[in-house]
């Protein structure tokens, strides 16, 4: 059975999988203060409803972890570049947090305990993506997960671009001689039959990038 990284199924569980570690991390971060910190920081308020600050946390990471396209490529990225785009997304998604709640006026929310949760939630965070960008990579080196590439490009150097790319076996939806307007449409079709997640040149002079 074949898998597509970018499939709705997939990008559906990991979406999941951040809200839980969201609320994993909210949660853990409340009872560190409440009964855990040394005795002259422990302790919180009653007030604010902190529920409703875990609902308006979780509507904003998931808002924000779309933006910053979370879901998207990730056994194609570097580890830095996988750690830098959650840590952006991250503050992106606390300050605009904090935000919200000056807004609405909520006040006595425990500074240490947000400071608490942050911290725990890009732990989890980098350190999940981390590992699901390994197993990834592992998995499509097995041909289990595929990328679908289109060429564009001359026949012969197309030939080695395919030769290139198989050595990190995607799969090759087509290949196409340079595309003019009369090829533009059959180009369409084949890129809306196969949807390829890459586009390559194949030819350097004559070949034309889709994307």
């Amino acid at each position: 059975m074949i898998l597509r990284e970018e499939s709705n199924i997939v990008k559906n569980v990991l979406q999941g999988f951040d809200l839980l570690v969201v609320i994993f991390s909210f949660v853990t971060a409340y009872f560190l203060k409440k009964y855990y910190l040394p005795i002259e920081y422990r302790g919180i308020a009653t007030a604010p409803n902190y529920y409703f600050v875990l609902l308006l946390a979780l509507v904003v990471s998931h808002i924000i972890f779309n933006y910053f396209k979370f879901y998207e490529a990730l056994s194609s990225l570097y580890r830095n570049q996988i750690i830098i785009r959650t840590l952006k997304g991250i503050a992106a998604s606390f300050a605009i947090l904090i935000i919200i709640l000056y807004l609405l006026h909520t006040s006595n929310i425990s500074r240490i305990m947000m400071g608490l949760y942050v911290m725990i939630e890009a732990v989890m965070l980098i350190c999940s993506k981390i590992i699901i960008s390994n197993v990834l990579k592992k998995l499509r080196k097995k041909g289990v997960i595929t990328r679908k590439v289109l060429i564009v490009g001359c026949k012969e150097r197309a030939k080695e671009v395919i030769k290139t790319i198989s050595k990190s076996p995607p799969r090759i939806a087509g290949t196409f001689e340079h595309p003019d307007a009369d090829h533009i449409k059959s180009v369409q079709k084949k890129i809306d039959r196969y949807k390829p997640q890459q586009y390559h040149t194949g030819c350097t002079n004559r070949g034309i990038a889709l994307g």
